[in-house]
């Protein structure tokens, strides 16, 4: 009678064990399902960033592009009326010096 009692005690042991064993499965089991869940949306997240971080820097490339044919065009424009002025200031300049020669005939 002892031997049997001791076995059914031994029994609900293992039985009350393999259900404490069989919850934390299912913990384990739940936590790294949420684990990949939290892993994917960061990957997701990461890519999403990783797509902005590359169009910035696209548009702001674009940007400065603009920027530079801007001050380029804004360069040239000046030295254009500078040379303008100069050749303005040198046609006139050259009409007052020469002296006005009248021929009849």
């Amino acid at each position: 009678a002892e031997n049997v009692r001791a076995s059914r005690h031994n029994l609900d042991q293992a039985s009350k064990a393999r259900g404490e064993w069989e919850t934390m499965e299912a913990t384990r089991t739940d936590a790294v399902g949420e684990i990949e869940s939290v892993i994917a949306e960061l990957e997701s997240r990461l890519r999403k960033a990783t797509r902005a971080t590359k169009r910035i820097a696209k548009e702001s490339k674009k940007k400065e592009k603009k920027e530079e044919d801007l001050i380029g065009a804004s360069t040239k424009w000046k030295a254009a009326k500078k040379e303008a002025k100069k050749a303005t200031a040198f046609t006139a300049s050259s009409k007052k010096s020469r002296p006005t020669t009248t021929y009849f005939i």
